[in-house]
């Protein structure tokens, strides 16, 4: 993904925390003796089976530094393997799942300067050159709008410091495309991060390009620096780039037609038929030839389910095996072009309305209980890291308490839930999610780029989570499911505030009735936790079909995004946030304009993208952000929740910094009126649309918990 989950975590970890405690009535995971089981993985390990899962993925690639992205000749390979793979283990219901996509196959690229060939790599979603484009080249630093002055570049390629971190550097490629270059070359600048670790190594990420974008490729920061100077130097006035790229655009009313990859599931079956089923995922979609995200990830599932078979080893539950495409990238044009793989499944193959009611796995009868998602791992000394749905946080920590002999780098369970993998779309189809990496810190400079390979593996540590992932399915596979309904209440408890709301401008009955509404439903899931243990075995079928409803109308109803598509929260949580940060600039504005014009402007960087769209042409900010309203033509997962207003307030700071503080309040207060009572705007597709305020916001959340309490009280 864009970033490492395992960075997001570390960055968050004064809130993260490793808990210890069981909710009650969930076993804890069984004591470290051997078991079948792992002694089947041992076996695997002894066989080196892991790494010949990760030496065959690896050896497939449509370049010489290799790219497996979806829809592409290696990324089918790669399905391919895999689902033979399943088939060779002996597990049922093997299957490839076509997904619909854009499938971008890079074959490589180069950059050529004063007779110095430089290799290139690409970005999925990006354009390739059509041959050679030879042109001028100008260095403009990071890119953004102020870094264009005095800088004529019509005609031009632009060399560019790509910023992967601060903001998505489609931004980037709209202001060159705007300013009238004709391609751009990328590499790393001292001032823009990552900064990655080699100094020779190549980048990629998903990119959000525009169908209509420029031609980029990347450089490697020595190359990078090299031209810099050659540039410095009055020399190197035009560059030659190749890119090479061919492009199947995804058809969704006819999948067959356009760019497809696969998922491939398999599956494991439980003691129990009626049981609900545990997924366990991975993507077998990649950067170059890489090692830890996700090639590791693929070899650890496989290795489970090799093991099960290899021991006869079957859980109550059954287990479904699901490697998914186009995680790292799946569509061009859009805000969310990854998680395409993962997306799709959860939507379409198995949603509530396929037609085989076995492939029914989410809506309010899904047949299947929680997801265990493995990213970026593992990595020697790397600690374990998860990221889960909060009802999921307590049972998931409780396992790793009790696998302190497999878990010897440590273990962090961190909140809020994280954006930045296929668990992402799946929690928001209302499927509880764990989602894991094992890594070190310093991953995330080798993150995406050609030094992620096979050679940072720890295969015995991957054998020790291989069998750490048996116990949490075992644990997972016992009574009832492990569904903290108390700690999930708990998380909504926090984030609402009566006296906060209000002084937000939010109708006082509405936030009245919320509070009374979430007094209800906490009542409820406490009393539930207290009876927990003593509802009857004969119960349990009965009680997981009505803990599998309530999770699916709680996410379902229940799910937001931030500003930075990051992390998983309520509908109403950042609207809140950008009023806030708006009241706060006008009570500083009202105070005395002058003296608090700094202070005004950093609460205001604070809304939405704001921060992001004060470094770009308003021109290119607007067009951003129409790909987060509702009719937006390609929505994909981002259209799985009730987006908030991403409101362009880029001029109401520009007032400010001109010092007309009276006008700038003005608009503030009415722009917070309208995140308050709803607003309809300029759609990206039709001339309207309604993007509802946070008194609606609230309100829903009302009708929601009003609808889930007497679900909680019917489990008993």
């Amino acid at each position: 993904m864009k970033r490492s989950l395992a960075l997001s975590i570390v960055a968050g970890l004064m809130t993260a925390a490793t808990l210890s405690t069981a909710p009650q009535g969930v076993a804890l995971a069984p004591p470290p003796t051997p078991t079948a089981f792992d002694q089947a993985v041992d076996q695997l390990l002894g066989q080196q089976y892991p790494q010949s899962v990760v030496n065959t993925l690896n050896s497939y690639g449509d370049s010489p530094l290799g790219f497996r992205m979806t829809g592409a000749p290696a990324d089918e390979a790669a399905a391919n393997y895999i689902a033979d793979q399943f088939s060779s283990i002996g597990a049922s219901s093997v299957r490839k799942e076509p997904v619909p996509v854009d499938a971008w196959t890079l074959k490589g690229a180069s950059v050529t300067v004063e007779g110095r060939a430089m290799t290139a790599s690409q970005f999925p979603g990006v354009p390739g050159t059509n041959g050679a484009l030879t042109a001028p080249i100008v260095y403009v630093g990071q890119g953004r709008a102020n870094d264009y002055t005095g800088k004529d570049v019509t005609g031009k390629l632009v060399l560019v410091d790509i910023e992967f971190d601060d903001y998505w550097f489609n931004l980037t490629g709209e202001e060159a495309r705007r300013r009238g270059a004709v391609g751009i070359v990328f590499t790393n600048g001292a001032n823009t991060a990552p900064y990655h670790a080699d100094p020779n190594g190549l980048a990629s990420d998903e990119s959000r390009w525009s169908l209509n974008g420029l031609p980029a490729v990347f450089i490697s920061t020595n190359d990078g620096n090299w031209l810099k100077n050659r540039l410095n130097m009055g020399g190197a006035t035009s560059a030659s780039v190749t890119s090479d790229v061919n492009i199947k655009k995804h058809n969704f009313s006819s999948p067959a037609s356009g760019g497809v990859g696969y998922n491939v599931a398999a599956e494991i079956p439980g003691t129990d038929p009626n049981a609900k089923a545990i997924v366990i995922s991975a993507h077998h979609d990649a950067y170059f030839r890489n090692g830890l995200d996700d090639t590791a990830g693929v070899a650890q599932l496989l290795t489970i389910a090799k093991a099960m078979k290899a021991s006869g080893t079957q859980f109550k539950r059954p287990v479904i095996f699901l490697a998914t495409t186009g995680e790292e990238f799946g569509y061009a044009d859009t805000q969310y072009d990854y998680l395409a793989g993962a997306w799709w499944a959860a939507t379409v193959t198995h949603s509530s309305s396929a037609s085989d009611p076995a492939q029914r796995w989410t809506g309010p009868q899904g047949r299947i209980a929680l997801i265990i998602n493995l990213e970026d791992s593992p990595q020697q000394a790397g600690p374990l890291y998860s990221s889960a749905t909060p009802d999921l946080v307590p049972w998931f920590s409780s396992v790793a308490d009790s696998s302190k002999d497999l878990l010897q780098h440590g273990y962090n369970s961190y909140q809020p839930y994280s954006l930045w993998q296929d668990g992402a779309t799946w929690a928001a189809a209302g499927v509880p999610t764990v989602v894991t990496v094992a890594e070190k810190a310093s991953y995330e400079g080798v993150n995406h780029t050609d030094q992620d390979t096979s050679a940072l593996i720890d295969y015995t540590y991957l054998g020790e989570l291989a069998k750490f992932y048996g116990r949490a399915v075992k644990s997972a596979s016992t009574a009832l499911l492990p569904h903290d309904l108390d700690s999930q209440a708990d998380e909504l408890v926090s984030g609402v505030s009566a006296t906060q709301l209000k002084a937000a401008g939010a109708d006082p009955q509405t936030v009245d009735a919320l509070v009374a509404a979430l007094q209800q439903y906490k009542a409820a899931t406490a009393a539930y936790s207290n009876r927990r243990s003593s509802i009857s075995s004969k119960r349990w079928t009965a009680v997981n079909d009505g803990l599998t409803s309530l999770q699916r109308y709680w996410y379902t109803h229940l799910s937001g995004f931030d500003a930075g598509d990051n992390s998983l929260i309520f509908p109403f949580q950042q609207t809140l946030n950008d009023i806030e940060h708006m009241k706060s600039a006008i009570t500083l504005l009202q105070g005395g304009g002058a003296a608090n014009k700094d202070a005004a402007i950093e609460e205001l960087k604070q809304v939405g993208l704001t921060s992001a769209g004060l470094q770009f042409s308003p021109a290119v900010y607007a067009e951003e952000l129409k790909r987060y309203l509702p009719d937006y033509y390609l929505r994909n997962w981002g259209g799985q929740v009730n987006q908030f207003w991403h409101v362009d307030i880029t001029d109401k700071v520009r007032q400010i910094e001109a010092g007309n503080y009276t006008t700038s309040i003005s608009g503030l207060q009415d722009v917070v009126a309208s995140a308050v009572g709803g607003i309809d705007v300029p759609g990206a597709q039709t001339p309207s649309v309604h993007i509802d305020g946070l008194d609606k916001r609230l309100a829903d959340a009302t009708t929601a918990l009003n609808a889930m309490t007497p679900m909680v009280n019917a489990l008993k």
